[in-house]
């Protein structure tokens, strides 16, 4: 990982921290690309059990994307890439 996110891990719980407090968390492409990584490779991790997201500082947990780096829509991008397989699976099928 990078510098913009970190990983920890605490027995089955990972916690993930996105580390831009100046910028409100705002995900750059490199925390995207950093947290679709992060959340694949805690996927794949059969000992992990929860995976908690959040977000350095005390003003804001993230602002989504900032307008120096809201070059495609991330929403539903980052949503979608940084889901499990198989809570995509079921959370599809529950719909």
């Amino acid at each position: 990982m990078s510098d913009v996110l970190t990983v920890t891990l605490n027995g089955t719980v990972a916690t993930v921290t996105m580390n831009r407090p100046t910028a409100m968390n705002a995900l750059s492409k490199a925390m995207r690309a950093d947290l679709a990584r992060a959340m694949a490779a805690l996927d794949a991790d059969d000992t992990v059990r929860v995976v908690i997201l959040t977000g350095a500082g005390d003003r804001a947990f993230t602002a989504l994307t900032g307008l120096a780096c809201a070059c495609v829509p991330v929403a539903s991008a980052i949503a979608l890439a940084s889901l499990p397989n198989s809570f995509r699976s079921s959370s599809a099928a529950s719909r």
